[in-house]
């Protein structure tokens, strides 16, 4: 029995992992059916209890580290109760390499039930142990891992509700910048409004310019003129294309008059103070010297460490 125990040592170490990440994860109810296993155990309704137990691990329903230790404790005492002690080794086996500090209550359960995993968890030992220094490891890795966490979280919520210490800039503009169409000379000067306007007025004006030319253009035959019957509307045509075109100058112009108008050549802002330089460690150094005395010369070393 031990030599066959000992080789669920890589079966121990799957099922704590798999418990203790599945234990990490969010609370959920316990299944009805090892509710109702508890319940038939506490009726002496052993058989029954082992029937619902084995029905939860046939269908993979234990999932936390307490409900798998929940299920071998009732699957261990009914088997005990029942009579079958080999069944109930078993049980106390694979509850304890689940949780190997589980201990049962002497005042809940009867006598041999005790004494049956108490032998059992003194034959397992030499197996228990290395089981407690993952679960150990693990804890403690958890609880850095959970430690680095709120001092990250610590330093970025004071990095947020640090103030921003700021000093005074200028920035400086050409004039140059001022005759910049579609509204950039605006946009730059941080006039958006203005700048939007003047770029729609532009975009729409130079638009209609052109698709009037392409109008006349497209009336005008192989010959460099237009039939007679398409005089009127090339006439039309190019109205429009005359007045389109005065229009974007005039929008053009337009805008780089206000630009003009409103130019600065410099403007404040607030700039963010520069990090302090860390000051540089001195660095070793030493020198001779010479002194003259009455009746002789002293002479030294000064260095700097």
């Amino acid at each position: 029995m031990t030599r066959k125990l000992g080789r669920m040592r890589p079966l121990c170490s799957l099922l704590l992992g798999l418990a203790l990440s599945i234990a990490a994860s969010p609370a959920r109810a316990e299944p009805r059916l090892l509710e109702e296993a508890r319940e038939a155990l506490d009726r002496d309704q052993c058989r029954e209890a082992i029937a619902k137990v084995k029905q939860l691990q046939q269908e993979k329903a234990l999932a936390a580290e307490s409900e798998l230790v929940e299920g071998w404790r009732i699957l261990g005492l009914s088997q005990v109760y029942c009579g079958s002690e080999p069944e109930a080794r078993r049980a106390f086996v694979e509850l304890l390499f689940t949780d190997p500090d589980f201990e049962l209550d002497p005042h809940t359960v009867s006598a041999d039930a005790k004494r049956l995993f108490d032998a059992v968890k003194a034959e397992q030992e030499p197996s228990l142990a290395p089981i407690r220094d993952q679960r150990r490891e693990f804890k403690r890795q958890q609880e850095e891992a959970r430690r680095k966490q709120l001092e990250e979280a610590e330093r970025l919520r004071r990095q947020k509700d640090a103030p921003v210490l700021l000093r005074k800039c200028f920035e400086r503009h050409s004039l140059l910048s001022s005759f910049l169409p579609f509204g950039a000379a605006q946009f730059e000067q941080g006039r958006p409004q203005a700048g939007a306007l003047f770029a729609v007025g532009q975009v729409l004006t130079l638009t209609a310019s052109i698709v009037s030319y392409a109008q006349v253009k497209s009336l005008v035959g192989a010959d460099g003129k237009v039939d007679s019957a398409q005089l009127d509307r090339a006439k039309a045509w190019r109205t429009a294309n005359w007045i389109s075109f005065g229009a974007t100058l005039g929008v053009l112009a337009g805008g780089f008059v206000d630009a003009v108008a409103h130019y600065q050549e410099q403007t404040d802002i607030a700039c963010p103070l520069p990090a302090e330089p860390s000051k540089a460690p001195a660095r070793p150094a030493a020198r001779l010297f010479l002194s003259p005395t009455p009746g002789g010369v002293a002479a030294g070393i000064i260095g700097r460490f």
